[in-house]
C-alpha cells in the first residue's frame, strides 16, 4: 500500500477530466496578492462513522496494531476508543479525572484541554521500549510543576506532552498510574496559540534515523498581540517558541532526563540553541502530516495559521526558516524584523487571504482509490467558514523548487442529503463554524471529525500509512481488523465544475 500510494513525486500529476483547464494548474507567483481558490470538480462524500460521545472532538489517531481500532479525542479530556465499525468500546482515558498527577485543566480558549495525541511507532512491539505508550498534549496547571522553557509577562498558562501505558490486561484504557511528564511549556494566560499536534512519522520504518522521533508544533506565545507580536523571542532559536520541536520522548534513564534530543536535530550543538528546534519561524502550526518528496526524503505538511491576512502551508524540513515573524505568508509584514542571522525565508507553497478563509487546518496527502483524477492530492480546511480545499503535491513540490505557489480548489462537501461548505452539512447552517479536523485508521481510511458537533466522518479517501512492524495484537481477541466500507455520496469528477452550494 505504501509504494502504490507514493510513486515517484518527480513527474508531473495531471487531472485527466476536462473540467480543469491549462490555465487551473499554472502556478501563481510569488510575493503577490493570493489568488482566489478555483472551483474544485470534486465533491467530497461523507459518511457517518460514529456520533462522537464527548465535547468537542478534535484528533483522530490509530494505533497501528492490526486491530482496525479508531481512536477520538476531545478536549474536555477524554480519548475514546471505537472499534473498526464504529461501535464505542470504551473510554481510553479521561484526563479530567487526573488532575492530582497531571494537574488536567480545561480553562484557556481555544488551546483548552486535552488537545492532540499519538501512539508510539512500537505500541504493538512488546520487545521494545515503547511498547504501549501514548503521547498527549494538554493544559496543565501551571502550579503543577516548573515549565522547561517559558515565554510569558503575565498569568501563564501550561502546556504539556505527557506519557502513558495502556492496560496490560484491558487494550481499550489506559493505565492512569504509568503517567508520566515528558516535556512543559510556560506561554501568556490570554494567549490562543499553544502546543498543536503531536505526532511520530508513520513513514519512517525500525532502523530509520527518524524512527520514534516526536514532532510537535509549538505556537508562537503572542505576548503582545497578534500581526505584531513581542520582538526578540520568535526569530531567537534559543526557545521552542514559533517552532517545530523533535525530541525522543521515552525516558533517558541513563542521562536522568525525562526526554532526549536527537544529534541529527539541525540545531542540536548550536551554543545557545534550544536543541529541540526542527524548524523555526511560525505564528500557529496547529497541525501538519507526513508525506515524502521525489528523493525519498520527508517533509512535514504544515498549515500554519495566519494574523492579518495569509494562511498558509508550508512543506517543512530540517533548519528552515519559514518567516514569522517578519513575514506572514509571502508577505512581508514587519520588515524591521531580522531573520535568525544565518537563514533565510523558506516560502509557502501556498497561501490564501482573508477573503477566502480566516485559519487554516490540515489536513492529509491523500488520494481517492475509486477515481483515477483524484491522486495525490492535500486536503485542508478553514476553522472558520468551513470551506474545504484540495491542492496537488506535486505542484506544491515544484513551487517550493521554483518559489511559485501550487493552485488551491475549493471543494463541496455533501453529506446527508446536503451540499457545501463542511460547516454546512454538519450543523445545517449556512455560514456557521466549521472546525474540522483530520485523521486516518491504520488501513490509511481517512476520516473528518466535526469539533463542533462531535461527529466522526469517513471520506472515502486514504493517505498511505506502513503496515505494522509487528501484529503481535494486545489480546484483542474479536477487534482483528475487518472490513471498511468505502465511498460515499462524491460527484463525478468529470461533471462540470461546481461551486459550493
Amino acid at each position: 500500500m505504501y509504494d502504490s500510494l507514493f510513486p515517484t513525486r518527480h513527474r508531473v500529476l495531471k487531472f485527466l477530466c476536462c473540467a480543469l483547464s491549462v490555465a487551473s494548474l499554472t502556478a501563481l507567483p510569488a510575493f503577490a496578492q493570493p489568488a482566489a481558490p478555483l472551483a474544485s470538480s470534486y465533491t467530497l462524500g461523507l459518511d457517518q462513522f460514529s456520533t462522537h460521545t464527548g465535547s468537542r472532538a478534535i484528533d483522530v489517531v490509530a494505533p497501528h496494531d492490526g486491530s482496525g481500532r479508531v481512536f477520538v479525542s476531545a478536549q474536555s479530556g477524554e480519548i475514546f476508543s471505537y472499534g473498526a465499525d464504529g461501535t464505542l468500546l470504551s473510554t481510553f482515558v479521561d484526563l479530567a479525572s487526573t488532575t492530582a498527577n497531571t494537574g488536567f485543566l480545561d480553562t484557556a480558549g481555544s488551546f483548552r484541554g486535552l488537545m492532540y495525541f499519538d501512539f508510539h511507532p512500537d505500541y504493538n512491539n512488546p520487545t521494545a521500549d515503547g511498547y504501549r505508550k501514548v503521547y498527549t498534549g494538554f493544559q496543565s496547571n501551571p502550579s503543577f510543576a516548573a515549565a522547561d522553557y517559558s515565554q510569558t509577562n503575565g498569568t501563564p498558562v501550561h502546556y504539556v506532552v505527557g506519557e502513558w501505558e495502556v492496560s496490560t490486561t484491558n487494550p481499550n484504557q489506559i493505565d492512569t498510574s504509568t503517567y508520566r511528564e515528558v516535556i512543559r511549556f510556560a506561554m501568556e494566560g490570554n494567549n490562543p496559540h499553544g502546543l498543536g499536534e503531536v505526532a511520530f512519522n508513520p513513514l519512517a520504518k525500525p532502523g530509520d534515523a527518524d524512527y520514534g522521533l516526536l514532532y510537535a508544533a509549538i505556537g508562537d506565545a503572542n505576548t503582545n498581540g497578534n500581526s505584531n507580536p513581542a520582538p526578540n523571542y520568535i526569530q531567537d532559536l534559543s526557545n521552542p517558541f514559533g517552532k517545530i520541536i523533535r525530541i525522543n520522548p521515552l525516558e533517558d534513564t541513563a542521562g536522568g532526563n525525562s526526554y532526549s534530543v536527537p544529534t541529527s536535530n539541525p540545531w542540536a550543538s548550536t551554543p545557545g540553541a534550544a536543541p529541540e528546534n526542527y524548524a523555526i519561524g511560525f505564528r500557529d502550526p496547529q497541525t501538519f502530516s507526513f508525506a515524502k518528496d521525489g528523493n525519498g526524503e520527508t517533509v512535514l505538511i504544515t498549515f500554519d495559521i495566519g494574523a492579518s491576512d495569509r494562511e498558509e502551508v508550508d512543506l517543512v524540513r530540517a533548519g528552515e526558516n519559514y518567516g514569522w515573524d517578519r513575514y506572514e505568508g509571502t508577505n512581508d509584514l514587519n520588515p524591521t524584523r531580522p531573520l535568525v542571522p544565518g537563514t533565510t525565508h523558506s516560502l509557502p507553497v501556498l497561501e490564501y487571504s482573508h477573503s477566502t478563509g480566516f485559519a487554516i487546518i490540515g489536513g492529509l496527502l491523500v488520494s481517492d482509490p475509486d477515481d483515477p483524477t483524484f491522486q495525490d492530492q492535500v486536503i485542508f480546511s478553514d476553522l472558520v467558514n468551513g470551506k474545504m480545499f484540495h491542492a496537488d503535491f506535486q505542484e506544491m513540490l515544484d513551487a517550493e523548487l521554483n518559489g511559485t505557489q501550487a493552485q488551491i480548489y475549493e471543494m463541496a462537501v455533501a453529506f446527508g442529503g446536503d451540499s457545501g461548505t463542511f460547516a454546512d452539512v454538519v450543523d445545517g447552517v449556512d455560514g456557521g463554524r466549521g472546525d474540522a479536523r483530520f485523521g486516518y485508521d491504520e488501513a490509511g481510511n481517512v476520516y473528518i471529525v466535526s469539533k463542533q458537533s462531535g461527529t466522526v466522518f469517513e471520506t472515502g479517501l486514504v493517505t498511505a500509512v506502513p503496515e505494522p512492524a509487528s501484529l503481535v495484537l494486545l489480546g484483542l481477541g474479536g477487534l482483528l481488523f475487518t472490513g471498511r466500507k468505502r465511498g460515499g455520496s462524491r460527484l463525478p469528477v468529470c461533471d462540470t465544475p461546481r461551486a459550493r452550494d
